[in-house]
């Protein structure tokens, strides 16, 4: 009877390890696709902050470009 308990209890032992380790990998996993998933948004972010900045300098060259044509037509 003892022999079975202890078993048993062997048993339970192992499922709980092997459960524990299961839990740590499946939140590694997350992490890591999390982790892929923020570089990917601060990678899109960066690629319309790019894109605003050039609009920004394009309209900037339009307006000085403006300011010199109202110069040359002063004098």
């Amino acid at each position: 009877m003892a022999t079975i308990a202890l078993q048993f209890g062997i048993a339970l032992a192992f499922m709980a390890v092997s459960a524990v380790i299961g839990y740590l990998l499946s939140r590694q996993k997350y992490r890591n696709e999390s982790a892929a998933h923020i570089a990917m948004l601060s990678g899109e972010t960066a690629k319309w902050r790019r894109r605003a900045n050039v609009a920004e300098d394009r309209a900037r060259s339009a307006e000085n470009a403006l300011v010199r044509e109202r110069r040359k037509a002063r004098r």
